[in-house]
């Protein structure tokens, strides 16, 4: 093999590799949250009434509408049906409309809560309000 037929071979197997790393980082590693939505517990699912009640993790409970367009997904991403939920599990949920009485879900995706989102959501503005306290 000559200097010129091997460094097209290395940087080819260099790419591959590269590729190979990528693909298993990305399949490794859930989806974070969006900006948009929110998380909730999941309290009670009706599909026939078309409604799911969830829970903020501030016990705060709240009352949604599911509609055949509302898109919900695993964990790993793969489609399922509202009906697959159960009382307990997680989920980060997209909504429409700001009336808590009107609220449509547009996607619901089940998922964890990692401690640092968890700080980043609820605890900053707790030692922020904390803090504006003791001036």
């Amino acid at each position: 093999m000559t200097a010129q037929t091997g460094i097209p071979f290395r940087r080819a197997i260099m790419a591959l590799l590269a590729a190979f790393v990528c693909a298993a980082l990305a399949v490794a590693s859930p989806k974070g949250p969006s900006a948009n939505e929110e998380f909730f517990i999941v309290s009670s699912v009706n599909p026939a009434q078309g409604t799911m009640v969830l829970k903020r993790p501030t016990e705060v409970t709240l009352t949604i509408r599911i509609t055949p367009g509302t898109r919900c997904s695993r964990e790993d991403g793969k489609s399922m049906q509202p009906s697959d939920l159960r009382a307990g599990d997680t989920v980060f949920i997209a909504f429409v409309g700001s009336d808590p009485g009107a609220l449509v879900a547009s996607t619901v995706r089940e998922g964890v809560m990692t401690l640092p989102e968890l700080q980043r959501r609820y605890l900053k503005r707790r030692q922020q309000s904390d803090t504006a306290g003791q001036h």
